[in-house]
């Protein structure tokens, strides 16, 4: 009986070794390219090194002409909804763009002359994986200056985040553009 008992004390005490060495391996994750830390040899949090290229290293925008749709609400309560735009972009260095936007009804008024439709000067940034837009409107009745920030989501096709301010008032909404 004595024996029983000590072995049934010392498996006891293996097994309570076993679940502290158990919890101990799990309150210390893994290094991962999914933990949201920058460790290993990341470039940055969860990318490069032994991980997959970051966005930044990858991301540009090719130069040419391209189509888009601008959604947003205005403090007046004008609401534009899928309005087509279409815009030129050219490249300066590997990650700041310039160009110019314009309203278009059809896709195919891009490039006209500026301050006429809604057309005005654009720069483009990448920057952390992240792309930031300026749209200085040059209609000649209601000038105006727009910001968006936003995402690549797949080769020459990027949606944004906008607002901004015109004769209508603050705009707040969406932008993308598509080649």
């Amino acid at each position: 009986m004595k024996k029983i008992m000590y072995l049934l004390f010392i498996a006891f005490n293996i097994l309570i070794a076993c679940e502290n060495d158990d919890k101990d391996a799990s309150s210390t994750p893994k290094e991962t390219c999914e933990d949201g830390i920058k460790n290993q040899d990341e470039d940055q949090i969860d990318c490069g090194g032994v991980c997959t290229a970051c966005i930044s290293e990858i991301l540009f925008i090719e130069e040419g002409n391209y189509r888009g749709l601008w959604n947003s609400n205005a403090t007046n309560g004008s609401v534009y909804t899928d309005l087509k735009i279409t815009a030129t972009i050219k490249k300066i260095t590997e990650t700041t763009y310039t160009g110019s936007l314009f309203i278009s009804d059809n896709y195919t008024s891009c490039c006209n002359s500026s301050g006429t439709n809604g057309d005005g000067p654009i720069s483009i940034k990448i920057e952390d994986g992240k792309i930031t837009f300026k749209w200085i409107d040059e209609i000649p009745t209601c000038k105006g200056e727009f910001d968006a920030i936003g995402a690549y989501s797949e080769k020459n096709k990027f949606f944004l985040n906008l607002t901004g301010k015109d004769c209508e008032g603050d705009h707040k909404g969406s932008i993308e553009f598509f080649k």
